[in-house]
């Protein structure tokens, strides 16, 4: 899982900081880096190893494709030089989910489909399909950061991050500067205003303040009439 952990967080790292060209080790090469920072080759060989990567995509409020690019990127790299994993080559199988709870729920079906030895994602959008197809199959599945009651209490689900400090941080704020109510923004996908729901009230209520959560529709042009109060 070690490695599934860092395909997760290595691909997410990756494509924040990407630009618009090219894809995987490509820029390297055309940029004339010396190939010794790489390190010493260490070729995977033998029967491959099949790992799972799901990614939202593009849609209409968010474009997360370099995150499928930095992940065949960081598998071309330790297949290459850290021989793969425990030596075998591993195999991306990758999957787009697009914000559409059905679409997550077929990229589950692909990964057990394909056979695969564990999932590995950023943070997608619909995460809690795909997790109800593989877990019953006994697949696990390695998590940047996520938050739903159903991350949270499947087993064999684990997350990198901690899913909590994105609604703590603004109660604690609240509490540090003696603010009393509080509008908390969030975007209406199941991934985030679910536990922005459950979770901001009590946050608050900890803090000593209120806080009423807006969730803001996908494509929304203007959020303006929302946050009038």
């Amino acid at each position: 899982m070690t490695l599934v952990a860092g395909l997760a967080a290595v691909a997410l790292a990756a494509a924040g900081c990407g630009g618009d060209g090219g894809s995987g080790g490509e820029g390297n090469g055309s940029a004339g880096t010396d190939a010794a920072i790489l390190g010493t080759a260490k070729a995977a060989s033998g029967t491959p190893v099949k790992i799972g990567f799901m990614s939202t995509g593009r849609t209409q409020t968010s474009d997360t494709t370099d995150e499928i690019k930095a992940a065949q990127a960081t598998v071309a790299y330790a297949n290459a030089y850290l021989g793969g994993l425990r030596g075998h080559p591993i195999e991306l199988v990758t999957c787009e989910e697009k914000n559409v709870p059905a679409t997550a729920q077929a990229c589950g079906n692909t990964f057990v489909q394909e056979h695969v030895a564990a999932v590995a994602a950023g943070g997608p959008s619909q995460t809690d399909p795909m997790i109800q197809v593989v877990h019953p199959a006994g697949i696990p599945v390695a998590l940047n950061i996520a938050a739903s009651s159903v991350v949270l209490s499947t087993p064999g689900v684990f997350v990198w991050g901690n899913p909590l400090a994105a609604f703590g941080t603004s109660a604690a704020y609240a509490r540090e500067h003696k603010l009393t109510k509080a509008a908390v923004l969030v975007l209406d996908v199941p991934a985030a205003s679910g536990p922005a729901t459950a979770l901001e009230p009590a946050f608050f209520h900890n803090a000593g303040a209120t806080a009423e959560v807006v969730a803001i529709a996908p494509g929304t042009a203007d959020v303006t009439p929302q946050t009038l109060f």
